[in-house]
Order: structure tokens, then C-alpha cells, then sequence
């Protein structure tokens, strides 16, 4: 199994605690927040639809993140999201650019580089 790249996937990761980590995402979820009674299936549904976007949304912009992180440190030039957009950069030059949340997963995170150049996300 490789990275979440999807909501549906997070239906099939398994998870130590939960049935599986969209179970998790939900639980954590309504531990912050609350919806008037007799929302409760429209916030559901809200839910999984932000939980879509936003899982199918995180892979482009950590793309885009590396990219002016990238800039900054390596370069010493501030790039601002638009321009990177504009700026891709090598297969190599992604994997040093490895997010806090993965550097436990060096080989997840070369996998979401992967699919940036085989799905032409760059």
C-alpha cells in the first residue's frame, strides 16, 4: 500500500485503533466540533465532501511547497505560489524537499513524487 490518495483509500488503510483511518479522520473530527442537532447527516455529509477536496487538493500543494521551499533554502530566492506554478523541478530536487509529515516515510514520500511525473501534475 502506498500513500492516501484519495478519501476512498482512506477507507481501505487499516489503523490500529480505529476500523480504518477514514473512522479516525471522523472520530478526530468530532472531537473539535459540534452541529446543531438534526444537522447530523448534512454535516456528515459536509465532511466527507471538505475530506475529498482536501486529501485530493494536499498533494498539489505540497507540490508547490517544495517548490518555494526549495527556493528559499537552496537559492535563497523567495518564489511566491504563482510563480511556482511556473517552476518545476527535478525528480531529486523533490525528494530533498521531504514535508515534516513524511520524513518517517522517505519511501511514501518518493512515491508522491513519482506520481507527479507519471500523472503530468508537472
Amino acid at each position: 500500500m502506498g500513500p492516501a490518495k484519495s478519501w476512498d483509500h482512506y477507507k481501505s488503510a487499516p489503523d490500529a485503533d480505529y476500523e480504518d483511518k477514514q473512522e479516525r479522520v471522523r472520530r478526530e473530527f468530532w472531537t473539535f466540533f459540534r452541529c446543531e442537532e438534526g444537522q447530523e447527516e448534512r454535516a456528515e455529509k459536509n465532511l466527507v465532501k471538505s475530506a475529498r477536496k482536501r486529501i485530493s487538493d494536499m498533494h498539489y500543494e505540497e507540490r508547490l511547497t517544495c517548490i518555494i521551499k526549495y527556493y528559499a533554502t537552496r537559492l535563497g530566492q523567495k518564489v511566491s505560489k504563482t510563480q511556482a506554478r511556473q517552476m518545476p523541478l527535478t525528480r531529486e530536487q523533490y525528494i530533498e524537499m521531504i514535508p515534516w509529515w513524511c520524513e518517517s516515510f522517505a519511501d511514501c514520500w518518493e512515491m508522491i513524487v513519482d506520481r507527479w511525473f507519471t500523472e503530468g501534475s508537472i
